[in-house]
């Protein structure tokens, strides 16, 4: 089946910093502002801009910038190929050739830089669209019928800053009620499992793992009835197993059998987002063969995580309900 014929665009942090992949913005911090190099690429030979007459038209109202913050940005074309205007009213670029381009597959055309990106109230999501529309591409477009290409923009925080606060970007909850099936023959003694998950926090942002980042999680712990606030002792920790749930597959555990302290490290794999988008925002984990004596009520669920790119160390205190059913 042949490939459709069409331009690909990509938008470049900083001239290519290294690590950081295509479509991946750091947020600029109040006050900065980055740059950008939108790169073009075709599929089909023979590709040809036409001087005067061919136009992408680059909509990045997808960042939410002020007005201000738009008629601050700016467009340079590094050879002086392009001309371009603005859209104060919908914060759009038209840019247009001033000489014939011609562009064949496998090369890049990376001759546009968007200087002094700011963003002083950054979209409180982890992704924004891009959408570019172009018009009399020869060997692309058909007469005078466009074409639209839209692409996702992930918006991080600098990892070099360190200095956010993880709750922002990510949440970690439990369920909230712990049932323990009562074992036959025994009072108040049972079983029960807890699922526990990593969600999209109030204002999500991408986050890729680096090698040492890691979560640990514990329980609250006593050694003698009633038990309060503790799930179980710790010698009953030796009966728990965990399992991935849903996104987790390629996450390591590693068991911590300390009898004064039990938990259980989590590492994300290196690279890849702690949680992805959409219907893969979420990763889940299921503790099982919770046994426990104890009364019941409340009881904590701990989560200390640290090298999380960009952000300070810390840790998430969860609460669960232990009921007998």
């Amino acid at each position: 089946m042949l490939e459709k014929p069409q331009l690909t665009f990509h938008l470049w942090h900083d001239n290519h910093i290294p690590d950081i992949p295509p479509d991946t913005i750091y947020i600029p911090s109040r006050g900065r502002h980055i740059d950008l190099t939108l790169s073009i690429s075709t599929n089909k030979k023979n590709t040809h801009f036409i001087r005067n007459k061919s136009k992408i038209i680059l909509d990045v109202s997808g960042f939410q910038m002020t007005d201000i913050e738009f008629d601050n940005l700016g467009i340079r074309s590094n050879q002086f190929l392009w001309w371009f205007e603005k859209s104060e009213r919908d914060h759009k670029f038209i840019l247009t050739p001033r000489e014939d381009i011609d562009l064949e597959p496998e090369v890049l055309l990376e001759d546009l830089e968007m200087l002094n990106l700011k963003m002083s109230n950054p979209p409180q999501v982890s992704e924004v669209e891009l959408v570019i529309k172009y018009y009399y591409v020869d060997g692309i477009t058909q007469g005078n019928t466009g074409i639209t290409y839209t692409f996702p923009i992930f918006l991080e925080h600098d990892p070099r800053q360190e200095d956010e606060d993880l709750k922002l970007a990510l949440s970690v909850d439990c369920t909230d009620v712990l049932l323990i099936n009562l074992e036959e023959g025994k009072d108040q003694e049972g079983e029960g499992s807890l699922t526990f998950y990593f969600r999209p926090g109030s204002i999500p942002r991408r986050i890729r793992a680096l090698a040492t980042t890691s979560f640990v999680v514990s329980f609250s712990y006593d050694y003698e009835m009633p038990g309060g606030g503790a799930l179980m002792t710790p010698q009953h920790t030796e009966y728990i197993t965990l399992r991935r749930g849903k996104n987790a597959r390629d996450w390591t555990i590693i068991p911590n059998t300390s009898m004064q302290a039990p938990s259980w490290l989590l590492k994300p794999p290196k690279g890849s987002p702690i949680i992805g988008a959409g219907p893969d925002a979420i990763v889940e984990f299921v503790f099982e063969h919770i046994f426990t004596t104890f009364s019941p009520g409340i009881a904590s669920v701990n989560v200390t995580y640290s090298d999380v790119p960009g952000y300070k160390k810390g840790n998430f205190s969860l609460s669960v309900e232990k009921v007998y059913k």
